[in-house]
């Protein structure tokens, strides 16, 4: 399988339990996206501008191909592993398959790609020690299923 492009460093997304949350306005429920969804929408418009040139090459070489999407959680060892002595390496609780979407949705909005073209996607943590480095690489190939 050939890698065709990758980005790195994209900012790292809300999990879909904490994207909206719940407001009463004049007497009724509406539903409105929460404030770490919105920071996450600034961030991939910030990566965007940033890297205009990267994003029109992936485009370019993305485009009409059916994709494979591997994306990689890099988050901070401590939200994933106890580091206490007492249960040192015990895994904690942090589902990564629940922030795919925002990320798939964000990266193929930046790259101006239908996400339909993904026929694969994988998700994997990897840990990082500072909570500075926490962020999302995704590697595309082409899909040969």
């Amino acid at each position: 399988m050939n890698l065709l492009f990758e980005l790195d460093n994209l900012p790292f997304p809300p999990s879909v339990n904490g994207c909206y949350k719940t407001v009463i306005m004049k007497g009724k429920p509406r539903r409105v996206p929460s404030k770490e969804l919105k920071e996450f929408k600034e961030g991939i418009e910030e990566y965007r501008l940033q890297n205009l040139r990267l994003l029109a090459k992936g485009h370019k070489l993305l485009f009409g191909k059916k994709l494979y999407a591997e994306f990689i959680f890099k988050i901070q060892l401590r939200r994933i592993i106890k580091i206490q002595k007492k249960n040192f390496g015990e895994v904690k609780r942090f589902d990564v398959s629940n922030r795919i979407k925002n990320i798939e949705d964000g990266v193929f909005e930046i790259l101006n790609i239908d996400d339909s073209v993904n026929w694969k996607v994988s998700a994997e943590k990897y840990g990082v020690k500072m909570i500075e480095e926490q962020c999302v690489k995704v590697r595309f190939y082409e899909y040969s299923g």
